[in-house]
């Protein structure tokens, strides 16, 4: 299946999110790659046992029923329309891949889209994607209920958005200046040891994409907080047009420290 989109390069293989709705800098549009499908592992619940018993027969066997990989495959490939337009406005540097936990019922029906992992870093494209999985009529399970993942990889949109790789040391003193703010702000503090951001930045320093996952107790209300923090911090200025970087949201103890002290006083 190819499908030609200007600025869309997707690679579909075997799962949604969510950020805050804010006006995000983009540069103009490039065209890209078209859309490529390829057949992934599709993982059951916890508990659950994985089945092949041949490649276009790989089962995924749930605690009450059973998902067939190659039914999950096709069904997403059949949305890859709506999967574009939730790349239509995107920044052209994303790259990285999302997983999606999805149970169904009995007949196919979604009842529930969950974020497993992502590196992707846009919240926003996260979590229009796992609305249109939450729409996804897919067919009926063999047996009940069934639990499988499915995962999205992006790339580039062309050579030239390749995104510089940063790692948190260049950033540090970024993070130390504004960390305590932010977890004051959106209170996170409970939740942040198990939190990471990923944040795109281009020519000026500015933030222009920025997700956050992990496994927390935190809501969509205090990632989507997060992620408009992130949006308001001032990076270093990139050699390329775009730089991406990862890192973790938990404070050092002396930060804690410091900003538990200063509230004392």
């Amino acid at each position: 299946m190819r499908v030609s989109r200007v600025g869309l390069s997707v690679l579909l293989m075997a799962c949604g999110g969510a950020q805050a709705n804010t006006p995000v800098e983009h540069a103009a549009a490039e065209p890209a790659p078209p859309v490529r499908a390829a057949p992934a592992p599709v993982t059951s619940a916890p508990g659950a046992e994985a089945e092949a018993t041949g490649e276009s027969r790989l089962a995924v066997r749930g605690i009450e029923g059973s998902m067939s990989g190659h039914d999950v495959n096709q069904t997403m490939e059949r949305r890859t329309s709506e999967l574009a337009a939730c790349q239509a406005h995107a920044v052209p540097a994303l790259t990285g891949a999302v997983v999606y936990g999805i149970k169904v019922d009995g007949e196919g029906q979604v009842n529930e889209v969950t974020l497993r992992s992502s590196d992707l870093g846009d919240r926003s494209l996260e979590r229009c994607v796992a609305e249109v999985i939450e729409r996804t009529p897919f067919p009926r399970p063999n047996g009940g209920n069934a639990r499988f993942t499915w995962t999205m990889t992006l790339e580039p949109a062309s050579a030239r958005a390749v995104p510089e790789a940063w790692e948190r040391e260049q950033i540090e003193q970024v993070i130390d200046k504004n960390l305590s703010e932010l977890h004051e702000e959106c209170k996170i503090e409970s939740f942040a040891r198990h939190l990471g951001a990923t944040a795109y930045v281009n020519k000026r320093g500015r933030v222009i994409a920025a997700s956050v996952t992990g496994k927390s107790g935190a809501t969509d209300e205090h990632l989507d907080c997060v992620v408009l923090a992130l949006r308001k911090w001032r990076m270093p200025k990139p050699k390329l047009r775009f730089a991406k970087v990862s890192f973790p949201l938990k404070e050092g103890q002396r930060a804690i420290a410091q900003r538990r002290g200063g509230k004392k006083r």
